[in-house]
């Protein structure tokens, strides 16, 4: 199965927040295939937290930029981002919080031979600064086989949030 956004309507996703997250999570797709470290530098905050799947944290928006540069020019050149489902959930009206199972293809061994497709579930804190809607953390796993995690079964918490949020 794989992410289709809709068709966003002419309106900027900086005026209607519920359009923030399909717009970022086809913007993050679009940055990773075109392997542009610029393009992906520019959705997150200046000062993100951001923990990739190896547990390195990268902290602001220069270094992140510098690592993702760097790891496509090795391993992840010629590698194929997907998104495959998502669910979010406003915690304020500046505030979303959003998980996204994703899946590679096309990546690299350390000994330059193609690696296996694999996939996560990459965790976002949306922050909206300035109407601009941004990645303020992040933290990023991938998925063992045979794992099963909510967004495939879609469970529900049962917990209110109290109505916070658009």
């Amino acid at each position: 199965m794989s992410f289709e956004p809709e068709t966003l309507p002419d309106a900027a996703p900086s005026s209607d927040p519920r359009l923030a997250v399909p717009a970022m999570i086809a913007r993050w797709a679009e940055a990773w295939n075109a392997h542009d470290a610029d393009a992906m530098a520019e959705l997150v905050a200046c000062d993100v937290d951001f923990v990739n799947v190896s547990g390195r944290w990268l902290q602001g928006a220069d270094e992140f930029r510098e690592w993702h540069r760097h790891i496509h020019r090795l391993h992840l050149r010629d590698s194929r981002w997907s998104n495959l489902q998502y669910r979010s959930k406003f915690l304020t009206a500046e505030l979303a919080l959003v998980h996204l199972e994703w899946s590679i293809e096309g990546e690299r061994t350390a000994a330059g031979t193609p690696g296996a497709q694999r996939s996560g579930v990459f965790t976002w804190l949306l922050q909206r600064r300035d109407e601009a809607w941004l990645i303020a953390a992040a933290h990023n796993t991938n998925l063992g086989p045979g794992v099963s995690h909510r967004l495939s079964a879609h469970h529900e918490s049962g917990c209110s949030t109290g109505g916070v949020g658009p």
